[in-house]
C-alpha cells in the first residue's frame, strides 16, 4: 500500500494524531477503504480460468485473484520446474501404469535428479516410492505375486 491509501496504517495513524490520539473520532473520520472489498460470501472472478464463484467454496481468500484449482495447478508446475503449457501436455488424466483416471494424479519425478518422469494415480506413485524406485524390488514382487497361490495376475 501507498502512503496516500486510506486503508494503510500510515494513513489511520495520521487520523488518530490528527485527533489528539481519540480513537472514536479517528474511526468515525477514517474514509475507510475506497477498493471494493471480498467478503467471504460474496462471488469473484478467477484471473486464470474465469471461473466464478464464492470466495469461501473456491478461492483461498479474500486478496487472491486465482481460484483453488489455478493456484494448486501453479504450485505443482513451479515445484517440479514445469511451465502451465508442459503441464498441461502431461496431464492426460490416465495413470501412466494402471491406465486409471479416478482418484488424486500425482507428478512422478526420480528423487535423485528431480526429473520428472510422468503422471501417476496415487497408488502407483505410492507403490514407486515404497519400493524406493528400485525395479530389483518391483521385479521381486511380479514373481511373488506369479508364484502366490491363487495368484490370477498375469
Amino acid at each position: 500500500m501507498t502512503t496516500n491509501d486510506p486503508r494503510s496504517a500510515w494513513a489511520y495513524k495520521k487520523y488518530k494524531t490528527h485527533f489528539g490520539g481519540d480513537l472514536e473520532a479517528a474511526k468515525a473520520a477514517y474514509p475507510g477503504p475506497t477498493a471494493k472489498r471480498y467478503t467471504q460470501d460474496c462471488d469473484k472472478t478467477c484471473t486464470d480460468c474465469g471461473m466464478t464463484g464464492r470466495v469461501r467454496d473456491h478461492f483461498y481468500g479474500t486478496n487472491h485473484s486465482r481460484c483453488k484449482t489455478c493456484t494448486r495447478k501453479r504450485q505443482r508446475a513451479a515445484k517440479y520446474g514445469l511451465t502451465l503449457d508442459e503441464l498441461d501436455l502431461m496431464d492426460t488424466g490416465v495413470c501412466e501404469i494402471c491406465g486409471t483416471s479416478e482418484g488424486k494424479m500425482c507428478v512422478d519425478h526420480d528423487h535423485a535428479t528431480g526429473a520428472v518422469r510422468g503422471l501417476l494415480c496415487e497408488h502407483c506413485n505410492y507403490m514407486l516410492g515404497h519400493a524406493k524406485d528400485n525395479t530389483e524390488t518391483l521385479q521381486r514382487a511380479i514373481e511373488y505375486l506369479k508364484e502366490a497361490p491363487n495368484g490370477s495376475n498375469d
